[in-house]
């Protein structure tokens, strides 16, 4: 939520939403930042004198500890503050940039959490088994957690579509300017084809005419915390905590588990770097395992 007072943020927001297309995640992430750089006693976001480096240095420390933030977390807003500096210098609010000599601190990367065949047949039977009446909002809710474990899409992403997205005739979902003003489109897959007909005919039949594809009983866009609320009706019933981006690791990782192409699976998953996708060829380490074990070593 806002709670600073400021034209240059303002202007800043608003060529980053409007001239670079940035996702709302990003904007909101930026928002964050700004109500940060509001609420600490060391930067004053009206007075170009107080934007020096000790002072960053010092906040950055500030929260580092005080939040507990981990590394990632801590170089997430030091590149925000930085863009936003360049912004300002740009626009002679400075004349140096004050983050650019701040050093990041060293991440080491973490293995996405994923579910494994067990877990993925326990939450299809859970699913069916807490989401059982055929009415309009418990079918949508079902409907919701299959198109995640069959269709790899981001939360955002899912809770903006639209009928006009799906393409029943050519099977692609059209996934509208997700990031950089770019639309993409993936398969609509015959696993999930077959759980959205029920849902799109009891949707028809509850006379909820509007072209969301997933609409609240007030015909609107659901919310954040309105998947999560589905989530949490299973969620009691497992040993770890399910997240909605968990779905899309789980894909990723059967795609490379049946021995999908990697360079077939970045395109699927709409990955800008090799390298992001490379790190699902280590997950599955029981088919490591298998390999090793049927490899004739040190013959």
């Amino acid at each position: 939520m806002k709670n600073y007072d400021n034209l240059l943020i303002d202007s800043f927001l608003f060529e980053k939403s409007i001239n670079e297309w940035l996702s709302p995640g990003t904007i909101k992430n930026y928002t964050t930042m700004f109500n940060l750089l509001c609420n600490n006693p060391y930067i004053n976001i009206n007075k170009s004198n107080t934007f020096t480096e000790i002072n960053f240095k010092r906040l950055l420390w500030d929260y580092l500890t005080k939040l507990n933030w981990g590394s990632h977390t801590y170089n997430k807003y030091r590149k925000n503050i930085k863009i936003y500096c360049d912004y300002l210098v740009k626009e002679k609010f400075l004349t140096i940039n004050p983050i650019k000599d701040i050093k990041v601190r060293k991440t080491w990367k973490t293995i996405p959490k994923y579910l494994n065949t067990k877990q993925i047949i326990q939450v299809k039977r859970l699913i069916e088994q807490e989401f059982s009446c055929d009415d309009y909002i418990t079918t949508r809710n079902k409907t919701i957690l299959y198109f995640y474990l069959f269709s790899w899409l981001r939360l955002y992403e899912l809770i903006n579509l639209k009928l006009d997205d799906i393409d029943f005739i050519n099977q692609t979902i059209k996934i509208n300017k997700w990031k950089w003003n770019k639309d993409r489109l993936i398969p609509l897959i015959h696993k999930l084809w077959d759980k959205l007909l029920p849902y799109l005919q009891k949707k028809k039949s509850s006379k909820i005419n509007t072209n969301i594809l997933f609409p609240t009983r007030f015909k609107w866009y659901m919310q954040h915390r309105d998947i999560y609320n589905i989530l949490n009706k299973i969620k009691p019933y497992l040993n770890y905590n399910l997240t909605p981006h968990m779905f899309r690791h789980t894909f990723a990782t059967e795609l490379v588990r049946k021995n999908i192409n990697i360079y077939n699976v970045s395109r699927i998953l709409w990955h800008s770097d090799l390298k992001t996708t490379q790190i699902y060829l280590w997950l599955d380490l029981q088919a490591v395992n298998i390999s090793l074990n049927e490899a004739v070593l040190f013959s």
